[in-house]
């Protein structure tokens, strides 16, 4: 089984300095988040020996692969299975290829590599695509030659940088489904890079936040989302993700409390307790639900107009951060909404109180979990 990864990086390049430290348990999903230019980019290339450290030190498995001075050891002998983005697959090479290349460098024999490539080509979903150029396979297929690719090779460490990115929606859905799997089936460190806090709240076991070359706050996606501690975290945690199966406009939402509320819409029992209505009741099975906190009314009573979500809910935290205040609700679902100091002080808001939630159908996100 391999070991952690642990991080300490130096960098300097101009007027930008990188100072970053964090370890990687093996088994462990971290998910590295920023802004642009946070320097998210630059820890990739440092972890994978596309640059070299000017201070600090990067381990894996017990090995030190760079301290910035004496050690250094290079990309190719790093152990390390990178995919990226853009795939970087060899355009003139077939997908068996393509995957069995980093294995023939490794000195595996041409047969060998051959079967073992078409054995990861089988388990990403791709069989029968072994001659099949770049060119001819769609973004996810290519991204799936890629995720085999880095797989194949068995490494210590697999480092995911934007994985996802470039793919459209459904096309990301179902790789990131593919993705949650082998991640969970590896047993080393994994490095995921990401803009998508679905993504990140998905995939990782923990993140990792990164600002201005500095590391902000780490936690749990539930730590992060809770108790968010500057500002880009707060707008990174500020999509409520929750799970349920859809059914003909009605989300099932599976909570981790199995508590009822009796305070629920008189009007549409069906949305009793953990229950969301949705604008597209052609969405069926398993979803992720998003929803964004500024999108959640407050009342003292319940609402005019009887929208098809209005709950009652207890407020479990509240938290002012600058022009905002962060309003944690208890069960029946149990969500963060955003409102104003204003807001809040008209509702008299404390912990306990009770209040009156909604949000329209349509401004909730669902999309294929």
């Amino acid at each position: 089984m391999s070991g952690d990864l642990i991080v300490s990086i130096g960098v300097e390049r101009g007027d930008f300095v990188l100072d970053a430290s964090f370890t990687v348990a093996a088994g462990e999903t971290v998910a590295l988040l920023g802004p642009n230019g946070a320097g998210k980019s630059t820890v990739v290339a440092a972890i994978a020996g596309l640059i070299a450290i000017d201070q600090g030190s990067i381990e894996l498995d017990g090995r030190r692969l760079d301290d910035g001075a004496s050690a250094f050891v290079p990309a190719e002998s790093r152990r390390i299975g990178v995919v990226f983005q853009d795939y970087l697959l060899f355009p003139h090479l077939a997908a068996l290829d393509n995957v069995a290349f980093g294995l023939r460098s490794a000195g595996v024999a041409k047969r060998d590599a051959a079967e073992r490539a078409r054995q990861w080509l089988a388990d990403v979903g791709l069989a029968g695509f072994d001659d099949r150029r770049p060119r001819d396979l769609s973004g996810g297929q290519a991204q799936r030659v890629a995720l085999a690719r880095a797989l194949a090779l068995e490494p210590a460490l697999l480092l995911l940088d934007e994985p996802l990115g470039a793919l459209d929606v459904a096309t990301h859905a179902e790789l990131r489904r593919l993705l949650r799997t082998h991640l969970e089936s590896f047993d080393g460190p994994r490095v995921l890079i990401t803009h998508d806090p679905a993504d990140a709240f998905v995939l990782a076991d923990r993140i990792v936040i990164l600002e201005e070359g500095v590391v902000t706050q780490t936690g749990s996606p539930e730590e992060i989302r809770r108790r968010p501690q500057t500002r880009y975290a707060a707008d990174l945690a500020g999509v409520n993700l929750l799970r349920g199966v859809a059914d003909d406009g009605v989300v099932a939402v599976a909570v981790e409390s199995e508590q009822q509320s009796a305070a629920v819409s008189e009007a549409r029992p069906a949305l009793a307790a953990r229950s969301i209505a949705i604008a597209d009741r052609s969405v069926r099975g398993d979803v992720l639900v998003s929803i964004h906190p500024r999108a959640v009314s407050l009342h003292p009573r319940r609402p005019d107009g009887s929208p098809r979500n209005a709950w009652e809910a207890t407020v479990d935290d509240i938290e002012v951060l600058g022009d905002r205040v962060r309003v944690q609700l208890a069960a029946p679902l149990p969500i963060t909404v955003e409102i104003t100091p204003g807001a809040a002080r008209d509702l008299g808001l404390a912990s306990g109180s009770r209040v009156w939630a909604a949000v329209k159908a349509t401004e909730i996100g669902v999309e294929p979990a």
